[in-house]
């Protein structure tokens, strides 16, 4: 998401409509980026033991998967086939559109690029289990962005899902069992006007379109909240409420589609300090789940920004699995 650094997923293991009161463990998606301490996560499990201990799955980047070495993936596959740790992937599904709109801009790849990561994850013995695609809807047809090679294509739905079919049939090709799930934004039209009114009937919209052209059903939606503009308290109050109504709205309409639904939950671009950043993310999960019970199926700890800066150890406030630590703490006290 927004060419973001690093992830942390928390599932909820329930179905759409037993997602409002959990009564069981979530399962739990880890990814970090290539950078720092990355490949100690596989190597140093004695740094991360409760994160690991609770981990479903691990989510890399397709980014990392392209540039990686075979070495690097077989050791990865190893060590969580090892652990039980389960295969996620984020995924740039978009082929680059006429005129090759979309170069530069977040979920666009050239044709071949997916083929070219889904090989080399089955190559190196990879069972993968998900694929989260990367804000399709909001930068395939909704954001009107700009790069210095052009812009974003700007699709009609139809020409969007039809874009999405030869990557889907690449991934199902090698991986018929993989679940595809999408990733997209929730923000207030009062700090970004590309955000339609009516966004949540695009979405179901999408979610038809999508199923006609590919044959495939989006299994789950993972939210990325644009949580407060930091402009001016009117504006972080007009925000506030926009996504607070639209992620009931999502929720419920998760249920109804019976779709997994979930929120990436991060800290501030202005955060300097990671454990900052931390207790921001933490502050907006225990805001959303404790004080709204807004309940979704999953809890997804991100950032596109420079904090958290390392992975590990998970005792240490400044790190992703710090944080993986305390909303797993929090969750299963809630749940007891």
């Amino acid at each position: 998401m927004r060419m973001k650094m690093l992830a942390l997923l928390v599932t909820v293991g329930l179905g759409p409509a037993g997602a409002a009161n959990r009564t069981s463990a979530a399962d739990v998606w880890f990814s970090f980026p290539p950078k720092t301490d990355f490949m100690d996560l596989f190597r140093k499990p004695d740094q991360w033991p409760a994160s690991l201990q609770g981990i479903d799955a691990f989510m890399l980047q397709s980014s990392f998967v392209y540039r990686s070495s075979d070495k690097q993936l077989a050791e990865i596959v190893g060590f969580l086939r090892k652990h039980g740790v389960k295969l996620a992937l984020e995924a740039q599904m978009m082929r680059l559109g006429p005129n090759r709109c979309g170069q530069g801009i977040e979920g666009y790849k050239p044709p071949g690029y997916m083929r070219t990561v889904f090989q080399k994850l089955k190559a190196a013995g990879a069972d993968l289990d998900f694929v989260a695609m990367d804000e399709p809807l909001w930068f395939g047809r909704l954001a009107k962005r700009k790069s210095r090679f052009g812009g974003s294509c700007q699709f009609s739905l139809l020409e969007l899902a039809q874009n999405l079919r030869q990557s889907v049939s690449e991934l199902l090709e090698l991986y018929p069992r993989a679940e595809i799930g999408d990733e997209e934004t929730i923000r207030s039209p009062a700090i970004d006007r590309d955000m339609p009114s009516g966004y949540l009937f695009e979405i179901e919209k999408w979610l038809a379109a999508f199923e006609q052209e590919t044959g495939s059903k989006i299994r789950f939606l993972h939210w990325d909240v644009a949580w407060f503009p930091a402009k001016n308290s009117e504006m972080d109050k007009l925000n506030s409420n926009y996504w607070t109504a639209t992620l009931e709205s999502a929720v419920t309409m998760g249920r109804t589609h019976e779709i997994r639904t979930g929120i990436f939950y991060d800290g501030d671009p202005g955060d300097v300090a990671s454990a900052a950043w931390n207790a921001h993310a933490i502050a907006r999960y225990k805001a959303v789940e404790d004080e709204l019970h807004i309940m979704t199926d999953t809890a997804v700890f991100a950032t596109w920004m420079h904090c958290p800066e390392r992975a590990l150890p998970e005792s240490d406030p400044a790190t992703l699995s710090y944080l993986a630590r305390s909303y797993i703490r929090d969750r299963d006290g809630r749940i007891r």
